[in-house]
């Protein structure tokens, strides 16, 4: 376990380093969105200028992008250091079960998609 987590953890090392480049980048060739096109906002609006301004730095204004999308980003920091917990000191193995299981899971998709409209 303790490899996997160093690899996950080089992904995300790497991932956060190229993180708004990437975003600026998609910008330029993503679609629009069809909800936006509606007139509707999607539970993911604001979702990639989220990105762009955490890894920015810009806290805050990640947050008023969209805060759904900001918390979820703070509940999987959580989720990682659970999983270095457990996988390096042999604890939070239960919290951490708890919180990565489908109904969980479940429960945080259904708030996304409440909370974000």
């Amino acid at each position: 376990m303790k490899k996997s987590v160093i690899i996950l953890d080089s992904l995300l090392i790497l991932t956060a380093l190229s993180a708004r480049w990437i975003t600026g980048a998609m910008l330029k060739w993503l679609p629009s969105c069809p909800f936006a096109e509606m007139g509707v906002a999607c539970p993911a609006c604001g979702g990639t200028r989220c990105v762009r301004m955490l890894a920015g730095g810009n806290i805050s204004g990640a947050f008023g992008m969209n805060p759904y999308f900001f918390l979820s980003f703070v509940f999987l920091g959580i989720l990682l250091v659970l999983l270095h917990s457990a996988a390096f000191l042999g604890r939070g193995e239960r919290l951490l079960k708890r919180l990565a299981s489908p109904a969980a899971v479940i429960v945080w998709a259904v708030g996304f998609v409440i909370f974000g409209f």
